[in-house]
């Protein structure tokens, strides 16, 4: 959005919402609430309540980031829920970049179509802001094993998939910039239902199914492909694409020049799975 000063004053008060705001921003700005006024910095957090007056003023466009949570999904979490509004939290803070990179994914990928799954998700945003706040210890100890991991695993499968065509992408690189072990990494695979191998290798065939099926990439060799998504060795990427598919990587390019009705079945839906062992 454009520079502002945004208002919650008498008339809007009157809704009688009491829930909790989480705000996040690109941009410097400062909030007045409960008689503070706070200079929050670019990529800081602040909670804010719906039930007081509040009013923030961003001198310069900014991308604004505001999380609403009803006030009892918190305070079971959180030691004192009133004393962490307008307490600014550090960009820096592990639990509030997950929380951003978390939401962020959520907003690319995913359209959660079930209750289930809308259930869930809101849960591990709530661990995840309890944590960043200040959570009680033991709702500090289930939220690390919910929202923390669910966020970080899905950062450390974002940060796989920006680093693809790498050659050095390892489980130990992925770890060291990550902050945890080698063996965390693999665990969280593994409680995933795959692991770390399965995961890349996964990713670099639907990576290379997509470009052999694009018309745009129809004169680029076999090999290139397979080198721009990460394989080192073409008789292996031809052997894996070939038991993932069921046919070798120039015929599914020959089969999508042909059209849909010669695909042979090869749904591109199928990209998303997991390699056959």
């Amino acid at each position: 959005m454009s520079a502002f000063r945004y208002e919650r004053g008498a008339e809007q008060l009157a809704d009688g919402n009491d829930g909790l705001v989480l705000v996040m921003g690109s941009h410097d700005a400062t909030m007045v609430q409960r008689g503070r006024e706070v200079s929050w910095s670019a990529g800081d957090g602040l909670l804010l309540s719906s039930a007081d007056p509040v009013a923030m003023v961003c001198p310069a466009p900014a991308k604004i980031l505001c999380l609403h949570v009803p006030r009892p999904a918190l305070e079971p979490l959180v030691s004192s829920v009133d004393s962490s509004v307008m307490q600014p939290i550090a960009r820096s803070t592990e639990a509030l970049k997950l929380l951003v990179s978390y939401v962020g994914a959520l907003q690319e990928d995913y359209s959660l179509a079930t209750p289930q799954l809308r259930h869930d998700v809101a849960s591990h945003v709530h661990d995840l802001i309890a944590v960043a706040l200040g959570a009680t210890r033991d709702a500090a100890a289930v939220a690390r094993g919910q929202g923390v991991r669910a966020a970080r695993l899905r950062a450390i499968k974002a940060d796989i998939i920006d680093h693809l065509n790498h050659g050095s992408l390892t489980v130990a690189a992925v770890a060291r910039r990550h902050g945890v072990t080698p063996r965390q990494v693999q665990r969280m695979f593994e409680d995933d239902g795959t692991s770390f191998s399965q995961f890349v290798l996964g990713r670099r065939l639907a990576r290379a199914h997509r470009l052999l099926v694009n018309p745009r990439h129809a004169d680029r060799p076999v090999s290139a492909v397979a080198f721009e998504v990460g394989f080192g060795d073409l008789s292996y990427f031809n052997r894996t694409f070939r038991r993932q598919y069921g046919a070798p990587p120039s015929d599914v390019r020959e089969s999508a020049r042909k059209g849909p009705i010669a695909n042979n079945g090869l749904d591109p839906i199928r990209t998303d799975r997991a390699p056959a062992k």
